[in-house]
C-alpha cells in the first residue's frame, strides 16, 4: 500500500507544500463518512474513525481495498446532434481520414491531439519514471488494420492492432465502449498503449452503432446489454480464430456501460483470462433513479408501455437524445459532462456517432444489474478503475460493488468525473493501470 498522510479539518491544498504537487489528492467531505458509516476505513490505523477528515494524500495510484463512498447525484444538462452520413462505406472513410488527420497533426505540431484540441505530450522524464508509455511516436511500434466479423446474424466492424514486438501469436485484449459510444471516442488511444506493451487488440463497435451493422430484428441505435454481451463472446471467438492471437491469453476491457458488459462477460465466459472495467455502471436500477427525477418515474413507465404497444403494431421505435444542453429536457444521460464529452468528441474525432438511442434502451438500462455478476468473476483476475467523483454512474456504487468481488482483484481510483478517465492525467492513470494488469496476467504469466 502507498504511504498515506492524513490531514484533518478544512484545509487549502496549497498549504500542503510544493513537495505534494505531484501527488494524487482525494478530497473527502463528511458526507462520505456519514453515508458509509463510522468504520469506513481503518487500514493500519493510519486513518481512523474521523468525521472531520478532509483530504488524503497518497503517492501513486490509489489501490485501497476500501475507501469512502458517496451516493450524491448531480443536476442534469444536455443536447446536440452532429451531422453525419449513416452509410457504412462513408463512415469507414470518415474513420480512416480522421485517424490519419490526428496522426498527421501529432507529427506537425509536436502534440497529442485528443478531442481535437492539441495539448502538450506527457513529460518524457515523468512518464519514464512512472512506467507510463509515452506517445511521442503514435503508431510507430504497432500496426492497425480494419477488420469485420460475424456476430448475432450481423457484421461487426473495428480495428485489429498488432504489436511490433516479434513474432506472434500474441496475448490479445478485446475492447468495447459504453452507452451509445463508438470506437473513435478514445478506444484507439487505449489500444495504442496496450499494443506498445506487446498486446494485440481487437477494438469494435457494438451492433447498430458506428461502423457495425444492425442486428436482425433490432433497430439501429438500440442498446441491448445482453445482445452486446453475446457479441463480446463472438469477438473473442473471432480473435481466437486468428493465427496471430494466442487463444489461451484473452483479456477484456470495457468502459462505463462497456465495463458492465465486460464484468458480466468475464463471469460467464471463461475464455477471458483477465478483465478491466473503468468508470463502470454497476446497477441500472439505482443509477436510473439517480438520473431520472422521481416526479418523472410514472410518466417514464407510461412511455415504456406505449412504445412497446406501438412497436408490436409495426410502428417505428420511439427515440430519445443521448444528451441535451437544456437542464430539464429529456435525454438518456442527463449530466453536463455527458453533453460536453459526446458533442465535443463527436465533432472532433467521431463523426459516426449519433445523438439518439431507442427509448427501449433506457428500459433495458433500468433492468441491467451487472453487480450481481461481479462476485462470479473470480478466479478471473479483475481490475476495477473507479472515479469516486463520478456523477453519471455514481462512483460510490462502484466502490461498494468492488467489495463484493472475490480475489484476485484490484481497485484503482482516478480523479475527476466520469469522462476524465479518457483524457489527460485520467487517461494516463487509467490506461497505465489497465496495461499493467494485462501485462501481469497475460504476458508475464504463463497461460494455463
Amino acid at each position: 500500500m502507498p504511504p498515506v498522510e492524513t490531514v484533518r479539518g478544512p484545509i487549502d491544498t496549497a498549504d500542503l507544500g510544493a513537495t505534494l504537487m505531484r501527488e494524487h489528492v482525494l478530497v473527502l467531505s463528511t458526507e462520505h463518512v456519514q453515508n458509509d458509516g463510522a468504520d469506513w476505513w481503518n487500514e493500519d490505523e493510519r486513518v481512523a474513525e474521523q468525521t472531520d477528515v478532509q483530504i488524503i494524500v497518497a503517492t501513486g495510484l490509489y489501490t485501497y481495498d476500501e475507501i469512502p463512498t458517496s451516493t450524491s447525484a448531480q443536476p442534469a444538462r444536455l443536447r446536440g446532434d452532429p451531422p453525419g452520413d449513416r452509410g457504412a462505406d462513408h463512415r469507414a472513410e470518415l474513420e480512416r481520414h480522421a485517424h490519419q488527420h490526428r496522426r498527421a497533426a501529432d507529427a506537425a505540431t509536436g502534440t497529442d491531439v485528443l478531442d481535437g484540441c492539441p495539448r502538450p505530450r506527457w513529460d518524457e522524464a515523468e512518464a519514464a519514471a512512472s512506467g507510463a508509455v509515452t506517445r511521442s511516436s503514435p503508431g510507430g511500434d504497432m500496426s492497425r488494420a480494419d477488420v469485420e466479423f460475424p456476430a448475432e446474424g450481423t457484421t461487426l466492424r473495428g480495428w485489429f492492432y498488432l504489436p511490433d514486438s516479434g513474432p506472434g501469436p500474441f496475448p490479445t485484449v478485446v475492447l468495447q465502449h459504453g452507452f451509445s459510444a463508438v470506437k473513435e471516442m478514445h478506444l484507439d488511444d487505449y489500444a495504442e498503449v496496450f499494443a506498445a506493451a506487446g498486446l494485440a487488440c481487437l477494438v469494435y463497435d457494438h451492433p447498430g452503432f458506428g461502423a457495425s451493422d444492425d442486428a436482425p430484428g433490432t433497430p439501429r441505435y438500440e442498446i441491448d446489454p445482453w445482445q452486446q454481451i453475446r457479441c463480446i463472446s463472438h469477438a473473442i471467438t473471432y480473435a481466437q480464430s486468428r493465427d496471430d492471437v494466442d487463444p489461451r491469453r484473452i483479456g477484456l476491457w470495457g468502459s462505463s456501460y462497456g465495463a458492465a458488459n465486460a464484468y458480466v462477460a468475464a463471469a460467464i465466459d471463461r475464455r477471458v483470462r483477465a478483465v478491466v472495467g473503468q468508470v463502470p455502471l454497476v446497477t441500472g436500477s439505482l443509477s436510473f433513479t439517480q438520473l431520472v427525477r422521481i416526479d418523472n418515474w410514472a410518466a417514464t413507465e407510461e412511455m415504456f408501455a406505449a412504445d412497446r404497444l406501438a412497436r408490436m403494431k409495426g410502428e417505428p421505435p420511439a427515440m430519445v437524445p443521448v444528451v441535451d444542453d437544456e437542464p430539464m429536457a429529456p435525454s438518456a444521460l442527463p449530466t453536463a459532462d455527458s453533453f460536453e464529452f459526446f458533442t465535443t468528441t463527436a465533432e472532433k474525432r467521431a463523426p459516426s456517432w449519433r445523438n439518439e438511442v431507442t427509448l427501449r434502451s433506457l428500459e433495458f438500462f433500468r433492468g441491467y444489474e451487472p453487480v450481481d455478476y461481479i462476485p462470479r468473476i473470480s478466479p478471473t483476475p479483475l481490475l476495477m478503475v473507479v472515479a469516486p467523483g463520478d456523477r453519471l454512474v455514481d462512483g460510490g456504487l462502484a466502490l461498494r460493488a468492488y467489495q463484493t468481488a472475490v480475489h484476485p482483484k484490484k481497485l484503482v481510483t482516478v480523479e475527476g468525473g466520469h469522462f476524465d478517465a479518457y483524457t489527460g492525467a485520467g487517461f494516463g492513470a487509467s490506461s497505465v493501470a489497465a496495461r499493467d494488469w494485462f501485462v501481469e496476467h497475460l504476458v508475464d504469466r504463463v497461460a494455463g
